[in-house]
This record gives C-alpha cells, sequence and structure tokens, in this order.
C-alpha cells in the first residue's frame, strides 16, 4: 500500500474507532497528558498505530475483541516482534 492509500486507511480506522479507542483519545487528546502531543490511527512504516507520540517516541495500541482470535494474537505477535 503506498502512502496515499496508507493515509485514507488510517482515516477509515478513525471514522470506525472502538468504544476503548475512543475514550482513550478522549484521555489524550489535545496535549491533556504531560503535554505531549498524540496521533491516532498514524501510519508508521508498514504499520498503522492506534496511538503515536513523535515526541516520547511512544506508540499505544489498544487491543480489543478481534485481537483475541488466534489469528488476531498470531498477528500481534508478528507485529510486536
Amino acid at each position: 500500500m503506498g502512502q496515499k492509500g496508507a493515509i485514507e486507511f488510517a482515516r477509515n480506522l478513525r471514522k470506525t474507532a472502538t468504544n476503548s479507542e475512543a475514550l482513550l483519545w478522549q484521555l489524550v487528546r489535545d496535549r491533556q497528558r504531560c503535554g505531549k502531543k498524540f496521533r491516532r490511527q498514524h501510519p508508521l512504516g508498514i504499520y498503522t498505530v492506534d496511538f503515536y507520540c513523535a515526541e516520547a517516541k511512544l506508540v499505544l495500541e489498544v487491543d480489543g475483541t478481534p485481537h483475541a482470535t488466534p489469528e488476531g494474537k498470531q498477528k500481534d505477535e508478528a507485529r510486536d516482534a
């Protein structure tokens, strides 16, 4: 997927956020935590991460129901590595 495709993919994910992602976004948006800026559904390399803070070089991933399946767990392990 090219950069344009990655951006469109991230936009779609932002529109269809899970409840957990929406709640966490309310806590970290607008520099509410330590004055750090977080981005949600941010393309990073070959992945799109749930939340990213460039200043802290920090990625936050919110695992929900899709991650509980054997396939989801396998994808998560590969991504974590």
